[in-house]
């Protein structure tokens, strides 16, 4: 939870996170988000306080509220009117955004999200050759979090072979977004100084 949240519990005198809020789904630019809808009192009236962050261009966006009506109904059409006004200055919104697009998530630079980030197999890499370089790997990971797909975009060809096979067997928690577990794109990024 992030200090906009704390403020809202706080706000709404949320003692007991787990029956006091609830993962809600919104829609921005074709992309979805979760977030969360709070309940609770506010000045003694029955009040509702939303959070949603999330990436969007080059911009990370967190859009907070908190209204003196707790019908749900209400609250979600409340959003839903904000998100559809919303613009986002400076985004740069030609660039890769993270966020999920049809039944795929796109999420960026993978290598923290990783369980178990398999490390490059410096054998198969030819002797003589310079063994430094980056690679990134774009990958593509189900449901279940195994990596399904993978195929470098760049760096040294030479270190290209190694880096896709430690991208396949490299193992990821499920990503769950809208309380659906969902596939995920990315990419995983091997810097070969540091192996």
């Amino acid at each position: 939870m992030n200090k906009y949240g704390n403020a809202i519990e706080r706000s709404l005198g949320v003692t007991d996170r787990g029956t006091q809020s609830s993962s809600r789904c919104i829609q921005f630019k074709n992309r979805k988000y979760t977030g969360y809808v709070y309940t609770g009192s506010h000045d003694g009236k029955p009040a509702a306080g939303g959070l949603y962050s999330f990436a969007y261009g080059r911009r990370f966006v967190t859009l907070v509220f908190l209204r003196d009506d707790a019908d749900s109904a209400s609250v979600d059409t409340a959003w839903q009117q904000l998100i559809d006004s919303l613009e986002i200055a400076g985004a740069f919104p030609n660039t890769e955004h993270i966020g999920m697009t049809g039944d795929t998530y796109e999420f960026g630079i993978l290598n923290g999200k990783a369980k178990k980030l398999a490390k490059p197999n410096y054998a198969m890499v030819p002797k003589g050759v310079t063994r430094s370089g980056f690679v990134t790997v774009r990958v593509v990971i189900d449901e279940k979090g195994k990596v399904v797909d993978a195929k470098a975009i760049s760096g040294p060809e030479f270190l290209r072979g190694p880096s896709v096979d430690a991208a396949k067997a490299s193992k990821f928690s499920p990503t769950i977004i809208c309380d659906k577990p969902i596939s995920v794109t990315g990419t995983i990024v091997y810097d070969f100084r540091l192996f």
